[in-house]
């Protein structure tokens, strides 16, 4: 819920001890921005959150600091929280393109390839979880880890979606 009346500045740390490594993360929540928002044209600027994170593993310890824009009028102990949801999906999905899709060994990369390669997979994996039957986080693949074409094909008629086929040679 928004604070009507915010503070120009705002922090919240979280230390998180797991699976061997001590993560900290400092949020602070900036909300005098109008310099920037007139600066940058930005008409919609409210905050910017910077995220210092730091990373304890076996003695090595990494920093990190990122910066993100926002339109959302938050203190930091609420709008950190929604910034580490945001990722932990993002991880989720890449997670899912991998397994399924086998992501990581693409070598698709001239001109507009990648990018609409990875917008087919994403529409495919949509459809994959929308398809009727059990809720599907790595669905049946092929011989070459690729989602079935009939798991695709159920996705598809499953909501009366147009299906456009392409031959396609074996190697």
């Amino acid at each position: 819920m928004p604070i009507t009346s915010l503070p120009v500045l705002s922090r919240f740390e979280t230390v998180d001890a797991d699976h061997g490594r001590i993560e900290t993360r400092r949020y602070t929540a900036i909300h005098d921005v109008e310099w920037l928002r007139e600066r940058h044209d930005w008409s919609g600027l409210k905050s910017v959150v910077m995220v210092e994170s730091q990373r304890e593993i076996d003695g090595a310890t990494t920093r990190q600091t990122r910066f993100y824009i926002t339109s959302l009028t938050l203190e930091a102990n609420t709008v950190g929280p929604m910034i580490r949801d945001h990722w932990s999906i993002e991880n989720s999905l890449h997670w899912v393109m991998d397994m399924v899709f086998r992501d990581d060994e693409c070598r698709v990369r001239t001109e507009n390839a990648p990018a609409n390669f990875t917008t087919i997979k994403h529409m495919a994996s949509n459809l994959i979880r929308r398809a009727p039957g059990k809720g599907l986080t790595a669905p049946p693949t092929n011989d070459r880890g690729m989602a079935a074409p009939s798991v695709i094909r159920r996705g598809l008629l499953a909501r009366g979606s147009i299906i456009c086929s392409a031959a396609t040679r074996s190697a």
